[in-house]
């Protein structure tokens, strides 16, 4: 079991003692946080977003030399094109967009996941990253809100 997995636990198992008594909340008040996942169009004025309640936020490190990279990585998202491109509802067609997650609301506590494993499918085991990655003792996440990115956007 990884850190995640057992903060998660512990979390559950806090949160299932608390149920009825003043403060009952309190993990989800001091670490709970939400991500937003969301897909802006390129082919029409439509924009699609789904709300993520987390306690936790998973941060890819393969190749990447800091924190600030692995949250580059989180919002610069991936483009649906193609025979991939994004099936509009409004306009009932299928458009380019950007598919991203971006930080909508900061918790008190943040907790930061580095992800330090992949699945190998050749060889169907899981191997450990390595890869040396440097964090901040100090963290600004501005960049990486979804109202800061949407501010840009305009």
């Amino acid at each position: 079991m990884d850190i995640d997995e057992f903060s998660g636990v512990i979390f559950d198992r806090l949160e299932n003692q608390v149920k009825g008594v003043p403060g009952e909340n309190f993990i989800k008040e001091h670490f709970g946080g939400i991500i937003s996942n969301e897909i802006i169009s390129k082919g029409c004025q439509h924009y699609s977003e789904r709300e993520e309640t987390f306690l936790s936020v998973p941060l890819e490190v393969k190749d990447k030399k800091n924190i600030y990279l692995s949250l580059e990585t989180m919002i610069k998202g991936e483009m649906l094109e193609g025979e991939n491109a994004y099936h509009c509802d409004r306009c009932n067609k299928k458009v380019p967009a950007l598919k991203r997650m971006c930080l909508k609301r900061l918790p008190n506590h943040l907790i930061l996941v580095l992800k330090r494993f992949e699945f190998n499918y050749e060889t169907m085991t899981k191997n450990k990253i390595n890869d040396h990655c440097e964090f901040p003792t100090e963290l600004n996440l501005k960049d990486y809100s979804q109202q800061h990115l949407r501010s840009k956007e305009q």
